[in-house]
């Protein structure tokens, strides 16, 4: 039987903190004022994660993806409805807007939960990877409180050696560093359903290598240190049994999948122009722009399944 997942390599969050400065620009400056404006002093941290994060990854099309975590249940559940699905699977997904002032997007989505909900999600022992995922790969620390910062980067470091364990499961009999890292990087990506994007996990891996080097990097040592790898001259071997591995990683897994797919439900409610934001998603991703007729736009849950089921047909969507 596995040992008790390993604690993160304590030299894992002094790495993280020094690699969590986000950009320097304005379109960013335009949402943390608006957050702030809007939740005024009930915002622990901000979080800005996802392909706006990286001029590499960045495309004209891209816009920010934030978590923004907030102080408690009231603090952030401004409406009636968001306060009566708040317990069903949080986070809620929502989206703001800004003037195009600033040259850049006009919209972005943001995830919002509490700080015991955030802290709970980047647990060892996690509900699903809604959001420790995502926390598997580099995001940016836009604003935290002081007293929570420290909190802040150890949940991530948290979620980092948990992908980086959950990528145990799904790696060729002797692997290096790279494929490691790309193990680790698909571990959310399994998590969900999903566009398909291909080369998207390699494209990940080039725009941030020297990152996702030193960080995985230091968790597949500290793997190795605790018996769960073993060193195989320049590369590596699983030294876990594996059925025991599948028996932690599958579990979390097929939850994450099905309570991505309930969320769903939740985010079409709550979530702006969802509808928009799919289609955008869609040409982001595909190269391709869906047209929807007017009854598919004002009712997309009654009209619009014959786009889903050719996606799925096509295999674009797993």
């Amino acid at each position: 039987m596995l040992s008790p997942l390993p604690d993160p390599p304590e030299e894992l969050p002094p790495l993280l903190d020094t690699a969590s400065a986000g950009p320097d620009d304005d379109v960013l400056h335009e949402y943390i004022d608006l957050f702030y404006r809007k939740y005024d002093s009930n915002i622990n941290a901000l979080i800005l994660y996802g392909s706006y994060l990286s001029p590499a990854l960045r495309k004209p099309t891209s816009f920010p993806d934030f978590i923004l975590i907030g102080r408690d249940k009231r603090s952030v559940n401004l409406t009636f409805g968001q306060r009566c699905l708040y317990s069903f699977l949080p986070p809620h997904a929502l989206s703001e807007t800004i003037s195009k002032r600033a040259g850049g997007p006009s919209r972005c989505k943001y995830y919002i939960l509490t700080r015991d909900d955030f802290e709970r999600a980047t647990s060892t022992s996690p509900p699903d990877l809604a959001i420790a995922g995502r926390l598997g790969k580099r995001v940016a620390i836009l604003r935290a409180d002081a007293a929570y910062r420290s909190n802040l980067v150890q949940a991530w470091a948290r979620s980092m050696a948990l992908n980086g364990i959950l990528a145990l499961s799904d790696l060729p009999e002797i692997f290096d560093l790279d494929v490691f890292i790309l193990g680790a990087l698909r571990a959310s990506y399994r998590a969900e359903f999903r566009m398909v994007e291909k080369g998207k996990i390699e494209g990940l891996l080039a725009a941030e290598r020297d990152f996702y080097a030193r960080a995985y990097g230091t968790i597949l040592r500290h793997l190795e240190r605790c018996g769960w790898v073993a060193g195989v001259g320049s590369s590596y071997r699983v030294a876990a049994d594996p059925t025991d591995l599948h028996s932690l990683a599958d579990p979390l897994i097929a939850r994450s999948r099905r309570n991505g797919k309930w969320r769903l439900v939740k985010y079409i409610l709550l979530f702006k122009n969802w509808t928009e934001y799919l289609v955008d998603k869609i040409e982001r991703s595909q190269g391709e722009r869906i047209h929807l007729t007017p009854l598919e736009r004002r009712l997309p849950l009654i009209f619009a399944w014959r786009h889903f089921f050719r996606l799925l047909r096509e295999d674009r969507l797993r």
